[in-house]
């Protein structure tokens, strides 16, 4: 229709006013200028340096008059609608996207975490059978003792069923629709340790090189087929989902399950079931290949950090189930070689050219993976697990991080056409655009990973590889329903098969499948979002403890006037600076974590109390340790040490105060504290620096403000302005104790104190009244009347006030407790008097709370260390060996210095359980680092 100046259009489904119809400057050809109601445009009406109309800056625009349409009230309503779904959709989009990546971040983080832990793993070891020969002697042997035991023939009949003649039926009766119907219905230990022993006689016969050559069958009927499947890692609706659209394993339906069978899902104990229990009732119709994850360290770590199959395993039948677990993995090849043609392996290629078929067939491989290899076997074994493709020529450096390689297009080509192979088929990771599949290095390479919605959060496609026996191949995809969708569907298919044609059946059944699992992913997307994010949040919780100190020492230098808070954009400027990229990738949840008005780009100069936002975040270990009490006593030590050393210190100080400025740096600082044997390892002198400093953000520190820090005094009962003389009465008299305790390190000032209360206890009662801690005050009353005591505070009647307050019950007695209380050594704030307890708890704590971060970012490492001195999986270790065991992780991780003490770590296990214990005292291991755990206390009120 005709086009006139002033007429209402629709341009891109935008409202707007026709302003000008003709030609331009631009090109040849008719040209419309519009005005829009808002800023829709790119200009003010002018074109190349011509005015055709005016109009507001970015309202105008110059478009062709096919882009122009008629305008209506119900045309622009609609166009608007469809305007808010497309972006909507872009933004899910754009979310999903996010997740995606940032799912797959993490995987490899976790990974390359996992990786520098092995050879921290290794150092302990080493350490441990340094400084305890005889355990690692009596362990070789135990372990062979027990490996012999779990290999002897088990009893095969169990019930109805009889493993030397298990049926494929059974097992679909048996177990598949069992777990089907209760995937957490545990089986008979005896039945599952039968299936362990027995298919781990049929592999390990099977299988004698690491190398397997498989020819599929022709049966020649032409139906046969291999199933190629990758990662499972858990996640029994993907296995049972697949069974059910691909058929179950048979003589013609054959399945190849390409390593990472568990870990990361809660099922991998009943995947592996399944899939043995068919192998021994029918050794042709189901193989299994190695992947990364079938290892015993990998096991061992936390579900959250990639792991959770050990764990998962002991609580479902127990270690010795575990134990024949990873005896099975040692007898898994590491690559299959289908019709001379193919190779499935679950990693890669190689870092060495020298490594082909033959070479490959003839490695050690009945053994755990390399923690860290070194010799060239070693590194084919451990890239044939963990090696991923990339797209450019030659090797480089994964991001998986530790010994990892990557391998490109060209040295595929060579080795395919070395070994006389056309293709390789891989798993590991999870496709970078979310399928099922991945084509790498022109067709040469596919990687194959079957867990759709990986651990909940991925939102991809599982895949499968079907193969011909003629070579001839297809790549599927699915979304596995979780399994009361799949019983209804089943259901459904049941009832579809009675009622029409097989033909006509099989038609139903694919369109219900292909409808299922679309309409599923769509429901499931929401919630990947929603689980990455908790993931995401876990972990960020975990850095901030870790880095707690140096986002503390950036938001003091931030803050002059010593207020606890800084504005929001220093406070996001402090967390990118700390805790790095990760804040980047991770922003949006990192601002659900933070919560109130500390958000990017809204007040910027908004104040953040950061104080009360890093300690909302602590390191405990729940039920065992509890972290008030473990932290002051660390703190107090130390304090204890430095009173011992007064003079020397002084001395000390006073040398490297040359300029007689009164102050010291923090590396005059830590020389002089490493002169002394405080208990406080290199790493812990800086947040014990700037704990001192308390909110100043100078980098000098008062002598005599630092030395007049440090006392004796009361425990925190007395608040009140007119019991200051009990502060010094109770601060006189513990200093005195402290002069008991001699220099040798097993003195303790503990052993002290409980030699007085005996002493004092004269009825033997084990309480004192107050008239028998009366007495021994007065015992003292010459020396605290020359250590400056008032003689007037050290009567009777006052000295029976001073019992009162310590008797905190109020029950007319002094129990241990409370005298250990009443000399509690603590930090004082200087002249102005006061009790400073929650000043300590809160600065000097973190030295107690950095102690438990060490452990709990080292808990798998500690545990190998503890499995060293329990070769019999008991759970249990003496507490002399738990010790032994933290100080080997101490050694470990010492570059270049512990990062804790021998002192500390008996600190910390003399507040283990609710007993005392002695070195030869057993206590259980596996439930005390299970109890690691982060904790949020949440936002406190006030805080921006």
């Amino acid at each position: 229709s005709q086009l006139a100046v002033g007429q209402r259009v629709l341009v891109n489904g935008k409202a707007a006013t026709v302003q000008f119809v003709g030609e331009t400057k631009r090109r040849d050809g008719v040209w419309v200028g519009v005005e829009f109601k808002s800023k829709h445009g790119d200009c003010n009406g002018s074109l190349e340096g011509a005015q055709y109309f005016k109009c507001k800056d970015g309202y105008g625009a110059f478009v062709r008059p096919n882009n122009v349409s008629k305008w209506s009230q119900e045309e622009e309503a609609a166009t608007a609608i469809q305007s808010r779904a497309r972006g909507a959709m872009q933004r899910r989009k754009s979310e999903y996207e996010a997740t995606f990546n940032l799912g797959r971040n993490m995987e490899a983080q976790e990974e390359k975490e996992y990786l520098a832990q092995k050879e921290t793993i290794a150092a302990i070891e080493s350490y441990l059978k340094a400084h305890s020969p005889q355990d690692h002697q009596r362990n070789q042997h135990l372990t062979r003792k027990r490996k012999t035991a779990l290999l002897a023939a088990p009893v095969t009949e169990y019930k109805d069923l009889d493993l030397d003649k298990l049926t494929l039926r059974q097992v679909s009766e048996h177990f598949v629709n069992k777990f089907k119907q209760n995937p957490n219905e545990k089986l008979d230990v005896g039945l599952v340790r039968g299936i362990l022993f027995k298919a781990y006689d049929i592999i390990s016969k099977e299988v004698t090189s690491a190398v397997f050559h498989y020819t599929v069958p022709g049966h020649g009927d032409g139906d046969t087929r291999l199933i190629i499947v990758g990662d499972t890692h858990g996640q029994l609706e993907d296995v049972l989902w697949m069974f059910y659209k691909y058929g179950l394993p048979s003589p013609t339906n054959i399945y190849i399950f390409n390593g990472d069978i568990c870990d990361r899902g809660p099922n991998g104990v009943e995947i592996w079931i399944i899939l043995l229990a068919f192998k021994i009732a029918c050794k042709e119709c189901v193989y299994i290949n190695r992947g990364n994850h079938e290892d015993p360290c990998m096991n061992e770590r936390e579900l959250h950090c990639g792991g959770g199959f050990a764990r998962e395993c002991r609580q479902k039948y127990g270690p010795d189930t575990l134990h024949q677990f990873h005896a099975l993995f040692e007898v898994l090849p590491l690559s299959y070689v289908v019709n001379k043609r193919l190779m499935i392996i679950h990693g890669g290629l190689f870092r060495s050219d020298s490594v082909n078929l033959p070479q490959l067939a003839k490695l050690q491989y009945r053994r755990a993976c390399p923690e860290v290899p070194r010799t060239n076997e070693e590194f084919a074994f451990f890239d044939a697990l963990w090696a991923d493709p990339h797209n450019r020529r030659g090797r480089g450096i994964s991001k998986r991080g530790g010994d990892c390689m990557n391998w490109g297009p060209d040295v595929s080509r060579a080795f395919l056409q070395r070994n006389k192979l056309d293709m390789i088929v891989r798993s590991h990771e999870v496709p970078a655009d979310g399928r099922g599949f991945q084509v790498w290095h022109d067709s040469r390479v596919v990687t194959i990973f079957s867990a759709s919605n990986y651990c909940g959060t991925m939102n991809n496609y599982g895949g499968v590889m079907i193969l011909k026996p003629n070579m001839e191949f297809e790549v599927f995809e699915h979304w596995a329903p979780d399994l009361d969708e799949l019983r209804r569907l089943e259901t459904e298919t049941q009832q579809a098969t009675k009622q029409v044609a097989s033909a006509l059946d099989r038609i139903s059944k694919i369109n219900s499948v292909k409808n299922r699992e679309d309409t599923l992913r769509s429901r499931k997307r929401r919630q990947s979002v929603d689980f990455i994010g908790k993931d995401v949040l876990k972990k960020v919780k975990e850095l901030i403890v870790e880095r707690k100190n140096d986002l503390y020492w950036f938001f003091q230098t931030q803050d002059p006037e010593q207020t606890g808070t800084v504005s929001t954009d220093v406070f996001w400027d402090g967390l990118r600076d700390v805790l790095g990229e990760f804040v980047e990738h991770n922003m949006f949840v990192l601002q659900q974590l933070v919560g109130g008005e500390a958000q990017v780009g809204k007040g910027g100069s908004a104040p953040v109390n950061f104080v009360k936002f890093l300690s909302r975040f602590q390191v405990e270990l729940t039920g065992w340790v509890e972290r008030k009490d473990f932290g002051k006593e660390v703190v107090m030590s130390v304090f204890q040490a430095i009173l011992r050393a007064d003079l020397s210190l002084r001395e000390m100080f006073a040398l490297f105060d040359r300029n007689c400025s009164g102050t010291v740096s923090f590396d005059e600082f830590r020389e002089v504290m490493e002169s002394f044997d405080l208990g406080l390892s290199r790493q812990q002198l800086g947040p014990f620096f700037r704990a001192l400093l308390g909110n100043s953000a100078d980098k000098k520190i008062n002598v005599v403000e630092f030395l007049s820090r440090f006392d004796v005094v009361f425990g925190g009962h007395v608040h009140s302005e007119d019991a200051k003389w009990i502060h010094e009465v109770l601060s006189g008299l513990g200093k005195l104790y402290l002069a008991q305790c001699g220099d040798d390190e097993g003195e303790s000032t503990a052993r002290t104190l409980l030699d007085r209360f005996e002493k004092a206890d004269t009825d033997g009662n084990g309480t004192l009244s107050l008239t028998e801690f009366v007495r021994e005050i007065q015992h003292w009353k010459t020396y605290l009347e020359r250590l400056g005591v008032s003689p007037s505070y050290l009567t009777e009647d006052k000295l029976f006030e001073v019992a009162k307050v310590v008797d905190i019950s109020g029950e007319g007695s002094i129990n241990y407790l409370e005298w250990i209380d009443a000399f509690q050594a603590v930090e004082r704030r200087g002249a102005e008097g006061g009790t400073s307890g929650e000043w300590v708890q809160s600065d000097f704590g973190e030295l107690g709370e950095s102690i438990l971060m060490v452990l709990y970012r080292n808990v798998i490492c500690l545990r190998r260390g503890l499995q060293y001195f329990d070769p019999t999986s008991t759970g249990t270790v003496t507490l002399g060996q738990l010790k032994l065991a933290c100080m080997a992780l101490a050694s470990a991780l010492s570059k270049p210095d512990p990062p804790f003490s021998e002192k500390q770590v008996m600190v910390l296990l003399s507040h283990v359980g609710d007993k005392k214990w002695t070195e030869s005292d057993e206590i259980c291991y596996t439930a005390l680092l299970d109890s690691f755990n982060i904790v949020d206390r949440g936002a406190p009120s006030g805080m921006a």
